[in-house]
């Protein structure tokens, strides 16, 4: 693979899950404690406002990481299976990944058949954050592997 592409890839891969994590750690830890403390249509005007804007930061870094995660994944496979402990610890980042992007998804889309879930919303945010510091964690030590 061109050393460019995937310098780029990787790089892009790294800002959307910097950008996803972290604007998910500002929802829980800022965000949602601040709007707690509005009342009426201010504070249902904030949660409108604050869930547009980061639906969309949102959905940029998941396509973003979707798309550089398979090019990532095409360049390590391109020189045959990696050692051992990579792939159990790639399907479980990737398997976790998809269960972050689908609780993201879930809280961000207004919808009534989602009304019981989003009423969780600072659980399930702070179940996304656990989730993302251990996709982090997988992602360093699946880079930190000794070559074969």
């Amino acid at each position: 693979m061109n050393p460019v592409i995937a310098i780029v890839a990787h790089w892009l891969h790294l800002v959307s899950a910097i950008t996803a994590l972290g604007g998910t750690i500002f929802l829980r830890m800022v965000v949602h404690p601040a709007a707690q403390k509005l009342e009426g249509d201010v504070a249902l005007e904030f949660d409108r406002t604050v869930r547009r804007k980061v639906s969309l930061l949102i959905r940029h870094s998941i396509a973003l990481l979707l798309i550089t995660g398979m090019i990532n994944i095409a360049r390590v496979f391109a020189d045959g299976v990696p050692p051992s402990p990579y792939l159990p610890l790639l399907l479980t980042k990737i398997i976790l990944a998809f269960a972050l992007f689908a609780i993201a998804v879930a809280l961000l889309i207004p919808s009534a058949a989602l009304e019981k879930f989003q009423a969780r919303r600072p659980f399930w945010l702070t179940i996304n954050v656990f989730i993302g510091l251990t996709v982090v964690l997988l992602s360093a030590w699946i880079r930190l592997l000794p070559p074969e």
